[in-house]
């Protein structure tokens, strides 16, 4: 026990890119946000504290059979080469079905945190997403190591229950809220994308609102113009959670010399209803699954990105929508419901849809189309310039100010 150093332990999802790749390759839909995510968070706490970072992650995959790996076998002792340094990094093994996997992920990460603690003390314990499992083990590592425990909540956990939910997943689901309370309120420090995240699962625990992590910013490439058709994009999830089906209205009730262009790229549970739509309308591009790299070069080549996420959802107060911030660092002007758990400073640079209708949204798209490209530039660098304050060296700036002032290790 004498060797034992000070550490960062992430508990979390961030995974070697060769291995990701192939991983994220087979599976149907991809949780390509978590990766992101992930990866930035790593990159976050490298430039936050000087210590080693190590990463015991779990493969941010679908349960079988949606990914066809009905088992992931844990790797051997390796590296992470981030951006900003190497991260030692253990993947846990995993039974793949929707039943089991929480479950072994439990058992794997409790093993694998009992393993670290023979090789840390003091520092940080980071539990990436209100996950039951890591929230477990990490409180259990801190507690071995007289570490600090400080969970990262992104959206909030599928405990939010739906009135037509069957009785026994309402009990499940209020077992699981309190479970999660009970664990919440034992961390040391939170990171938040929203306040009303904490407050709703960890009512008294000192938090900061880290609402979005950026990558460095590479040029921008976007082109503004006033020629025609004006161009909208969509990245993210094909769903009517996500209000696709509101903006594909919208499309369908726009005057007739309107001259706008929708083009949407994902995947979801809206997509065989939007190819029958597409096929009969010219002006609904759908392109489906496509890679990051290829959302992007969609994004820079628009007029304007869209995103029409109902307002009125009850998770919206504890989400922030990570294709808002993307959208932005593309430096191409965005519109937005008023979600509310985007920040004001947003809404400076952000074109507002004021109610989540087919009918505001139409009405958003017409007002934007009719900028000018002076006023299409300002918008764009604009928020452009607010994503390059959120880039994971800018947070890790906030971060460091809110651990040393919480008192450090």
């Amino acid at each position: 026990m004498t060797n034992r150093k000070k550490l960062v332990t992430i508990l979390g999802f961030d995974y070697p890119d060769n291995d990701l790749d192939i991983l994220l390759g087979r599976d149907s839909r991809p949780q390509v946000q978590t990766r992101l995510f992930a990866r930035r968070l790593t990159q976050m706490m490298q430039e936050t504290t000087s210590l080693p970072v190590n990463c015991i992650s779990a493969a941010p995959i679908s349960p079988y059979p949606v990914h066809p790996q009905r088992i992931v076998a844990p790797s051997k002792q390796r590296e992470i080469r981030t951006k900003v340094a190497r991260a030692s990094f253990r993947s846990l093994p995993q039974l793949n079905y929707r039943i089991t996997k929480l479950p072994s992920r439990l058992i794997t990460s409790f093993l694998a945190v009992i393993l670290q603690s023979f090789r840390q003390r003091h520092g940080y314990v980071v539990v990436y997403s209100v996950h039951v499992p890591f929230m477990i083990s990490g409180l259990a590592l801190a507690k071995l190591t007289g570490g600090r425990s400080v969970g990262v909540w992104t959206d909030p956990p599928g405990m939010l229950i739906h009135r037509h939910s069957s009785r026994i997943l309402r009990l499940i689901r209020k077992f699981e809220k309190k479970l999660i309370n009970i664990l919440g309120n034992r961390f040391d420090l939170l990171i938040v994308l929203t306040p009303d995240l904490a407050k709703e699962l960890a009512d008294g625990v000192p938090y900061l609102v880290v609402e979005a992590i950026t990558d460095e910013l590479p040029p921008a490439k976007a082109v503004y113009r006033e020629s025609q058709p004006t161009v909208f994009t969509y990245t993210g999830g094909v769903s009517k959670r996500y209000g696709v089906d509101k903006l594909v209205e919208a499309l369908q009730i726009l005057p007739s010399d309107s001259n706008i262009e929708l083009k949407i790229f994902g995947t979801g549970d809206y997509e065989d209803e939007l190819l029958a739509v597409a096929a009969n309308n010219p002006t609904i591009t759908f392109a489906g699954q496509v890679s990051h790299k290829e959302a992007v070069n969609a994004q820079n080549s628009s007029d304007f990105l869209i995103n029409a996420r109902p307002a009125g959802e009850a998770y919206t107060r504890f989400s922030f929508p990570s294709k808002t911030l993307e959208y932005l660092a593309s430096g191409v002007p965005v519109l937005s419901t008023r979600l509310p758990g985007i920040p004001e400073e947003y809404w400076r640079v952000l074109i507002p849809i004021e109610e989540s209708t087919p009918e505001e949204i139409a009405t958003a798209m017409i007002r934007a189309s009719e900028l000018d490209k002076n006023q299409r530039s300002y918008l764009g660098q604009q928020g452009r310039e607010l994503a390059m304050n959120k880039t994971y060296a800018a947070q890790a700036q906030k971060v460091r100010k809110f651990l040393e002032e919480s008192g450090e290790d």
